[in-house]
């Protein structure tokens, strides 16, 4: 489980990560709304 966890760490770390990270919990990640219910919807906005 470690190099699973491992490699997941390093890749919230990425900038560009980090920036849609953020941008979800400006529109309301972990908070009680649509954005927790629809998460799939919201983070299919991201796709490269």
């Amino acid at each position: 489980m470690q190099p699973g966890w491992d490699a997941f760490i390093t890749s919230v770390q990425r900038p560009a990560a980090q920036s849609r990270v953020k941008a979800l919990v400006e529109q309301g990640l972990q908070q009680p709304g649509d954005i927790e219910r629809n998460l799939g919807h919201y983070t299919a906005k991201y796709r490269e």
